[in-house]
């Protein structure tokens, strides 16, 4: 039986862009930063020709992680007002199948399916410029997940 390995991987970087239209002029922040954006995204296929009776299967494992952090600090040209820090990253895995199976010259048989497992984690935080103190931002639960 053929073995078909297919497999790519992706990666990219932006750091250091800011939210011009958020900043003064626009909503008045002093600080609106888009802070290490990045994406991984990667995916294993194995096909093969004859799996026991099915003429055709077809196994594949992808990973996509999305990660961000939002720096803000609003009120309208205060440099005392707090500097929010919104780091966010989203995970998926996912596991797909498929097979077939020719019936007859007009029939085919297809079995298949797919499931996915996402995380979301999220800690946002509030620096005083005076003090220098952080805390954790009263309106961002601590850490979320779902699977």
């Amino acid at each position: 039986s053929n073995v078909l390995v297919v497999a790519n991987y992706l990666r990219t970087r932006q750091d250091g862009a800011n939210r011009w239209d958020q900043t003064l002029g626009g909503d008045g922040n002093l600080i609106a930063e888009l802070n290490d954006l990045q994406l991984d995204l990667a995916y294993v296929r194995v096909e093969t020709l004859k799996a026991g009776w099915f003429d055709h299967a077809s196994v594949t494992y992808s990973f996509n992680s999305q990660r961000e952090e939002r720096v803000n600090q609003g009120g309208n040209g205060n440099p005392n007002a707090t500097i929010t820090h919104q780091p966010e990253r989203t995970t998926a895995q996912g596991v797909q199948v498929s097979m077939a199976k020719q019936i007859s010259p007009r029939y085919a048989l297809l079995v298949g399916g797919d499931d996915y497992f996402e995380t979301l984690a999220s800690v946002a935080t509030d620096v005083n410029p005076v003090t220098r103190a952080v805390t954790v931002s009263p309106s961002q639960p601590s850490n979320r997940n779902a699977w």
